[in-house]
C-alpha cells in the first residue's frame, strides 16, 4: 500500500466515518493478502513446471503463506520433480497463481471448475514463442484479473491485446549442482573433449527448437576436428519419429551424440556440468530456460540474438547469434503458417563455436559474467522482491478502486450539502 493511495484514504475514514469502504466479494483485503494457491505443473520435469516452482519458491522466501495445487496430470511429460512436496502452510486463500499455459486453459477449467476462480484475485502465469498471439485464444482472459509473463518478449505480444495487466516477473533461475566428472563418464568423453550440449523437447516441435541448425554449424565448424564433441540430449523424439530421423541423418559420421530418454534430475545437473558450452540456435523462444540455467553455471553459451532469451543473454555475457527474420512455413502445433520468427545464421554460429573453443580465456570471461547477470536478476531473492512488489501493487489497487468510489461518494455529499456550490 503506497502513501499516495492511504493518505487520502485514511483521512476520509478518519472525519468522514459514513465513507468507510466495504469489501466486495473476491476483493482483496486491503491490509493484506491471506494466501496464494499455486496451480500448475508443479511436478512436471519441464520449462513450465520449472518456472511454476521457480515463482513458488519466491512467495516461501516471502513467507507468503500458500497452497499448493498440483495438475501435472494435465501434461504428458515425467512429472517425478518433489521440490514443492511440501505440507501447505494455509488453507484460506484469495490470491490465484495459476501456472499454465493459455492453450490449456479450458482443460485446466474441466478439471477444476468456474467455483475455482470464485472469491479470489486470479493471475495467469503465462508463455508464449511467437510475436502475435493466438486470436482464438483471446477468451482465456476473461478468467483472470492479471497475467504474468517470463520475459519482456511475450510481454510485447500480450500487452496490446490484453484487456488486463500484463506484469513481467522473471523465472528464477539457478546454478545446478553436478558432478563434472560424472556427467562426462556418463557421456564416455575423456578430459580433453571440448563438449558443446543443447537440450531439448521434441513436444516443443523440432522446428522451432531448431537443433538442425546446430548439427549444420557444429559440422562447418569442426569438419576434421576429433577433440570437440556435440550431445543432443532431448525428450519424445518419438513424437516426430520422421524429424528425429532427419536429425540423426544429417549428424551421421561427426561427433555428435543423442541421448532422447528421461533421465534423473541429478543426470541432466551432471550433463550441464560435464559441457564446456551450451548452444541453441532456435527459431524462437519464450523465455530459454535451458540457456537462463546454462548460464547460470558459468557456461558460454551461443544463442540466437532474438525472442525471449535476449532480456538476459547479450555481447557482454554470451555469443549471440545473427539472424533474419522469416516466416513460418508451415503449422506446426500452435505456431501458425504465416507467423515470424527468427532464422539463425548458421555460418556465424560456426565462427562463434570455434571462437569459443580457440579463445578459452574469453569464453571463460563472458561464462562468469553470465553467471554474475544471473545471480542479480534471476535468484530467488531478486524475484521474489519483484513479486513482493506487485502484490503490494495489487492491494493498492483494490484500494485505489475504493479510494476512488469513496471520493465520488464525498464528492455528491458535499455537492448537496454545501449551498455554495
Amino acid at each position: 500500500m503506497t502513501r499516495a493511495a492511504a493518505v487520502p484514504l485514511e483521512r476520509l475514514h478518519r472525519f468522514n466515518h459514513s465513507f468507510a469502504p466495504r469489501l466486495e466479494h473476491g476483493q482483496l483485503d486491503p491490509d493484506g493478502i491471506r494466501g496464494v494457491r499455486v496451480t500448475g505443473y508443479l511436478s512436471d520435469e519441464s520449462g513450465w513446471g520449472a518456472a511454476g516452482r521457480g515463482y513458488a519458491s519466491a512467495l516461501r522466501q516471502l513467507r507468503v503463506p500458500m497452497r499448493i495445487h498440483d495438475l501435472s496430470a494435465l501434461t504428458t511429460n515425467r512429472s517425478e520433480d518433489d521440490n514443492l512436496v511440501r505440507r501447505d502452510t494455509t488453507a484460506d486463500t484469495d490470491v490465484n497463481l495459476v501456472c499454465v499455459d493459455a492453450g490449456r486453459h479450458f482443460a485446466l477449467l474441466s478439471k477444476v471448475g468456474d467455483s475455482f476462480f470464485a472469491g479470489h484475485y486470479n493471475i495467469g502465469a503465462w508463455a508464449w514463442e511467437l510475436p502475435h498471439f493466438p486470436d482464438s485464444w483471446y477468451n482465456r482472459f476473461a478468467y483472470y484479473d492479471e497475467i504474468w509473463v517470463t520475459t519482456s518478449f511475450i510481454a510485447a505480444a500480450l500487452t496490446p491485446i490484453s484487456p488486463v495487466p500484463v506484469v513481467r516477473i522473471p523465472p528464477v533461475v539457478s546454478a545446478t549442482r553436478g558432478s563434472r566428472l560424472r556427467g562426462r563418464r556418463r557421456l564416455n568423453v575423456d578430459y580433453g573433449t571440448f563438449v558443446f550440449a543443447f537440450m531439448f523437447d521434441v513436444h516443443s516441435h523440432l522446428t522451432r527448437k531448431n537443433p538442425n541448425a546446430i548439427i549444420a554449424a557444429f559440422r562447418r565448424a569442426f569438419p576434421h576436428r576429433k577433440d570437440v564433441r556435440l550431445v543432443l540430449k532431448s525428450l519424445n523424439g518419438a513424437a516426430d519419429p520422421d524429424g528425429y530421423r532427419e536429425l540423426r541423418d544429417l549428424a551421421a559420421g561427426a561427433p555428435i551424440d543423442f541421448y532422447d530418454e528421461a533421465w534423473p534430475a541429478q543426470e541432466v545437473h551432471d550433463l550441464m556440468a560435464a559441457c564446456d558450452a551450451y548452444a541453441s540456435l532456435h527459431r524462437s523462444e519464450g523465455t530459454g530456460l535451458t540457456i537462463a540455467e546454462a548460464m547460470a553455471c558459468g557456461k558460454p553459451v551461443i544463442t540466437t540474438d532474438w525472442s525471449g532469451n535476449t532480456d538476459f543473454a547479450d555481447i557482454s555475457n554470451s555469443f549471440p547469434v545473427a539472424y533474419e527474420l522469416a516466416t513460418v512455413g508451415s503449422n506446426a502445433g500452435p505456431y501458425r503458417a504465416g507467423e515470424t520468427w527468427a532464422e539463425p545464421d548458421v555460418e556465424h554460429a560456426a565462427w562463434l563455436m570455434r571462437q569459443v573453443v580457440d579463445d578459452s580465456s574469453l569464453a571463460a570471461r563472458r561464462g562468469q559474467a553470465a553467471r554474475r547477470r544471473m545471480r542479480r536478476d534471476f535468484s530467488e531473492e531478486a524475484v521474489a522482491a519483484l513479486v513482493h512488489q506487485r502484490l503490494d501493487a495489487i492491494r493498492c489497487r483494490n484500494r485505489l478502486g475504493v479510494l476512488r468510489r469513496t471520493m465520488s461518494a464525498f464528492t455528491e455529499h458535499r455537492d448537496v450539502n454545501d449551498p455554495n456550490e
